[in-house]
């Protein structure tokens, strides 16, 4: 899947369980286990990135700073006092836009050797194998990982970016926040779903889904190669993760999940628990 840290990395498949932010309540973090149990986390995670041995977080309780947790025991340890956003784990690094000059970080996964990556502040980015893309006041710049071999792509201004197949998706903020696609190449347009708003998107590969604020909000599945689009949903969603073969989405006053296949989505319960 892609584009889950688009919307705000509030659900991760951790091991054998789901951990799921209670945003709504701001009442921290569960983790939730096959068999039905809720454990508490500790914290309140945003951008939560699953590694070999921890969960690395920007934890809201502690301001935004980032964080990494023991899987089985919930537990989270200070790595950065740097409020963050957009945190994403690739190999032994994190990335990030710091929440004081909105300009992109990397640091070690043990929180070590911070290093900014671009001098202009950033909207939102992507880290997509070797190549980071982010968005600026003045359009789409794509660099290495390192920060080298900075250029333009686009003149496109957007927030979150999500890839699928060879574009880049995202809302078009200079065009009443259309679902755009670029080729990640060469930045040219690739379609323009005039009938779409992105208000979430997210991707399993070979679809698109999104929150419509067009149709109030509701989930449509897109399909970039054939054009076509459907509306799989009839709630009002926002904040789409993927989990697996089940969509993840907040109402205003929860989380639901739903299969990717459509259906009824059904209510996810975030009862209180003790630590694991």
């Amino acid at each position: 899947m892609q584009g889950n840290l688009a919307n705000g990395g509030l659900v991760l498949q951790a091991g054998n369980g789901v951990w799921i932010s209670d945003v709504d309540r701001y009442s921290g973090t569960r983790c939730l286990d096959p068999s039905g149990g809720v454990s508490r986390i500790d914290g309140l995670l945003w951008f939560m990135n699953a590694g070999a041995d921890a969960v690395y977080g920007s934890d809201q309780l502690r301001g935004g700073a980032l964080c990494a947790y023991d899987p089985a025991s919930g537990r989270g340890r200070l790595l950065s006092e740097t409020p963050c956003s957009g945190l994403t784990l690739r190999g032994e690094w994190l990335y990030y836009l710091s929440e004081k000059d909105l300009r992109l970080y990397r640091c070690h996964t043990d929180g070590s050797g911070e290093t900014r990556l671009t001098d202009e502040q950033a909207r939102g980015f992507l880290v997509d194998e070797d190549r980071i893309y982010f968005s600026a006041d003045a359009g789409i710049h794509v660099i290495r990982t390192g920060g080298k071999q900075r250029e333009r792509l686009s003149a496109c201004r957007c927030g979150a970016i999500v890839p699928i197949g060879g574009w880049l998706a995202f809302g078009d903020p200079d065009n009443r926040g259309t679902l755009t696609l670029i080729d990640k190449e060469s930045g040219a347009v690739a379609e323009a779903f005039e009938d779409i708003e992105a208000g979430s998107i997210v991707a399993d590969g070979r679809y698109l889904y999104v929150a419509n604020l067009r149709n109030g909000g509701t989930i449509y599945r897109i399909d970039p190669i054939q054009g076509r689009t459907i509306r799989i949903c009839g709630e009002r969603a926002e904040s789409l993760h993927i989990i697996g073969g089940d969509l993840f989405f907040r109402d205003g006053s929860g989380w639901s999940r739903m299969s990717l296949l459509g259906g009824q989505a059904s209510r996810v319960e975030l009862q209180d628990g003790g630590m694991a």
